[in-house]
C-alpha cells in the first residue's frame, strides 16, 4: 500500500507519502461493526494547510477515486485504474499487502492521514460512478473509465480445497491433506492449534506434518520455542536478524536452515498474539506452500493485562527471609546481578566460586560474574567446546566441564585437555582432585583428575542413581533403592563409598527424596535441596534428619527448582535456583547466599 499511496499522490502533484504506519500487525477479523461498512468517495484532501476540495477533484478526474468496506472485513481502495488495492480492514485500521494504515471516521467522512496529508472520503448509498473527464485546458490524458468501478466485485479465492475455521484463524486444504477436527484441532479464545497431514501411502507416518498454533500473551513461552531453535526473541522482535517471510499479512522468522524440519515464528502486537508454524519435513516446503499461504488470520485488538518481553520485564527481587532449622537461625538473602538473563532449562542451573569470581552455568553457558559487596557484575561468557551437564572451578581457576555425552575437558587459560574417556557426567569433589562419574545404574567410575585413572565402584543399596553430589567427606547420591518397597531414596556414603545413611519415605517423616539436587557440608552438617518437593533438609554430622524446611519459608520464592549450592570458607553457603518472575516474563536463574547453618 506504501507503493501505491506514493504513486497516487505524485501523480496529482498535490500530497508526498513517506510510509503507510508501520509494520505489518496481522490480518483484519471478519467480526467488523456495521456502522463503517459503505461505499465513500473522495470528497477532499488536504497537504498541509493546503485543501483541495471536490470541485478541483472533478477537474483533475480524482472524483471517482473511492474505498469500499464491506461488511465480511474485506475492502477496496480504487485510487484511479491503475491503483486498484484490495485490503482488509477493522474499525479504525486497513491493511494490505503487509502495510497497515489507520483512519478516523467522523460522522459520514472516513480520513486517511499521514503526518500533515490526508484523504477524506464521504459515505455514500449509491455505486461508484465513473472517472469524471477531465477538461481540455488540463494537460493529462483524459482518464478511461475503469472496468471494476460501477460494480466492484468480490476478490477470487486463490486456494482450492477444505476450508477449516478456528476462532483465531482459518486455512484451507487440498485433497492430498487429511485434517480431522477431533484429533488434530483445539480451538479456544485465548489458544488455537491445528495440525493437517500429508500421510505417507506406504507407512504408518505421515509424509509431512504441519502445526499451527496460536497463543495471546504468552511472549515466554514464544521465546522458549525460538530458543529451541536456536534463536534469540530479543534479537528476532528489536534488531530484525533472521530471515523473514510473509504468511497471511503477517511477518514470521524463519528458524536457521540447518535441520531437516522448518518453523516460523510471527507476532502480532496489536492483537497480543504469538504463532508458530512448524513444518516436519523441509523438503516437502512446496507442497506445503498453497496451505501456508491460505492461512488468514483473524485476531481482535488485545483489551487484557499485558505480560512483557523478557527484556521489558522486572528482574526477580525478594527481601531478605529468616527461618528456623533444627535448632539454627538460617537467613537467606538474594544477589541481584546486572544483566538479569532468561533461562529456558529450569533443572541446569549449576554455580562455582573462586574468591570474587562467580560462575553460572545457565543454559549450557557459563556465565562470569564479578561480585561487590551483594551485587554481581556481568563479565562475559565463557567459550567451550560443548554444553555441559556439570562443571568445576579450581582455586587457579581452571574449569572442568563434563555431560553424559562428551569426555571431561579441563580448560585452563584457554587451552582444553580431556581428561579421562568413557565416564558420562563426572561431578568433582570439593579438592579438585578426583571426581565421580555416573550416568543411571548404580555402578558409578571414580576418576583421578590429574592423571585420568578410573576406577569402577557399585554403590551398595541402589538400583538407579538420578544425581551424585559430593562434599568434603561425604558422596551423597540420590537413587531408587533395590528394595521395591522403597523406592526412591537418598544414600549418604564416606569418601571410600561405605554407606552411612538412608533417608526414605519409610524411615522419615518425609514424603520423598527422589528429585535430590544440590547437597553442600558446613561445619554444623549438611543441607540438601530437594528440587521436586522444594525442601531443604538438614541433618547434622551424624547424617541424622535434623529438620525438613519448605523452601518458600526459606526463601521467599514462589515456585523454585534448586539445582546447585557451594559452601564459601566463611561458613556461608551459595544456592543456585530457577524461579519465575512474578510478571511471568520469563523464569530467571537466582543465586542466594545462606547464612546460619
Amino acid at each position: 500500500m506504501k507503493r501505491v499511496l506514493a504513486l497516487l499522490l505524485a501523480m496529482v502533484l498535490l500530497l508526498s507519502l513517506a510510509a503507510c504506519g508501520g509494520e505489518a500487525e496481522g490480518s483484519a477479523s471478519s467480526e467488523v461493526e456495521e456502522s463503517d461498512a459503505g461505499l465513500y468517495m473522495l470528497t477532499s484532501m488536504k497537504d498541509g494547510e493546503e485543501e483541495i476540495d471536490l470541485e478541483t477533484l472533478q477537474m483533475i478526474g480524482a472524483d471517482s477515486w473511492y474505498l469500499e468496506l464491506r461488511e465480511d472485513g474485506t475492502g477496496t481502495l480504487y485510487l484511479g485504474e491503475d491503483n486498484i488495492t484490495e485490503l482488509k480492514w477493522r474499525n479504525g485500521v486497513l491493511k494490505a499487502d503487509g502495510d497497515r494504515l489507520e483512519y478516523t471516521r467522523e460522522g459520514d467522512t472516513i480520513t486517511l492521514a499521514v503526518e500533515e496529508s490526508s484523504l477524506t472520503f464521504t459515505l455514500t448509498n449509491g455505486e461508484a460512478p465513473a472517472a469524471s473527464a477531465a477538461p481540455e485546458a488540463v494537460d493529462e490524458p483524459e482518464p478511461e473509465e475503469p472496468e471494476s468501478v460501477d460494480e466492484p466485485t468480490e476478490p477470487e479465492t486463490a486456494y482450492e480445497g477444505t476450508l477449516v475455521e478456528t476462532s483465531l484463524f482459518s486455512f484451507v486444504y487440498g485433497d492430498e491433506w487429511t485434517f480431522d477436527p477431533e484429533d488434530d484441532l483445539s480451538d479456544y479464545e485465548d489458544y488455537v492449534y491445528a495440525s493437517p497431514q500429508i500421510p505417507d501411502p506406504e507407512n504408518d507416518w505421515d509424509l509431512v506434518y504441519v502445526n499451527i498454533e496460536v497463543n495471546l500473551n504468552e511472549p515466554n513461552d514464544f521465546a522458549y520455542s525460538m530458543y529451541n531453535e536456536d534463536m534469540e526473541a530479543y534479537k528476532a522482535v528489536v534488531e530484525g536478524a533472521y530471515e523473514v517471510r510473509n504468511i497471511g499479512g503477517i511477518d514470521f522468522w524463519v528458524s536457521p536452515d540447518d535441520s531437516y524440519s522448518v518453523e516460523y515464528f510471527g507476532y502480532d502486537a496489536e492483537a497480543n498474539a504469538f504463532i508458530d508454524i512448524y513444518v516436519s519435513e523441509a523438503e516437502e516446503l512446496e507442497r506445503v506452500d498453497s496451505l501456508l499461504n491460505s492461512i488468514q488470520w483473524n485476531f481482535a485488538p488485545y483489551s487484557g493485562d499485558v505480560t512483557p518481553w523478557y527484556w521489558e520485564g522486572e528482574a526477580y527481587s525478594v527481601a531478605e527471609h529468616t527461618t528456623t532449622a533444627g535448632g539454627f537461625t538460617v537467613t537467606s538473602k538474594l544477589l541481584p546481578n546486572d544483566v538479569a538473563f532468561p533461562t529456558y532449562d529450569i533443572f541446569g542451573s549449576r554455580v562455582a566460586v573462586n574468591g570474587d569470581t562467580y560462575y553460572v552455568l545457565d543454559d549450557g553457558v557459563i556465565e562470569v560474574y564479578t561480585r561487590s559487596g551483594d551485587e554481581l557484575t556481568f563479565v562475559e561468557n565463557m567459550e567451550l567446546p560443548f554444553e555441559p551437564d556439570e562443571f568445576f572451578v579450581d582455586a587457579d581457576g581452571a574449569v572442568i566441564i563434563s555431560s553424559a555425552f562428551e569426555d571431561p575437558v579441563r580448560i585452563d587459560s584457554g587451552t582444553e585437555t580431556t581428561i579421562a574417556t568413557d565416564v558420562d557426567t563426572v561431578t568433582v569433589h570439593p579438592s579438585g582432585a578426583w571426581g565421580v562419574g555416573w550416568f543411571l545404574d548404580a555402578e558409578v567410575k571414580k576418576v583421578e583428575l590429574d592423571t585420568g585413572a578410573v576406577t569402577t565402584v557399585t554403590l551398595s543399596g541402589l538400583d538407579s542413581v538420578s544425581h551424585v553430589m559430593l562434599t568434603d567427606n561425604y558422596v551423597v547420591v540420590s537413587g531408587t533403592s533395590v528394595d521395591e518397597e522403597v523406592g526412591a531414596c537418598l544414600k549418604i556414603y564416606d569418601l571410600e563409598f561405605n554407606e552411612i545413611a538412608e533417608l526414605n519415605d519409610t524411615n522419615t517423616t518425609t514424603d520423598y527424596y527422589g528429585s535430590v539436587s544440590a547437597a553442600v557440608e558446613t561445619d554444623n552438617g549438611l543441607m540438601i535441596f530437594d528440587g521436586n518437593m522444594r525442601d531443604v533438609y538438614f541433618l547434622d554430622t551424624n547424617c541424622d534428619l535434623l529438620a525438613a524446611v519448605d523452601m518458600n519459608e526459606m526463601f521467599g520464592t514462589d515456585y523454585p527448582w534448586p539445582s546447585g549450592a557451594i559452601a564459601l570458607d566463611d561458613g556461608s553457603v551459595i544456592v543456585c535456583m530457577t524461579d519465575e518472575r512474578p510478571d511471568e516474563s520469563c523464569d530467571e536463574t537466582l543465586l542466594f547466599q545462606v547464612t546460619g547453618f
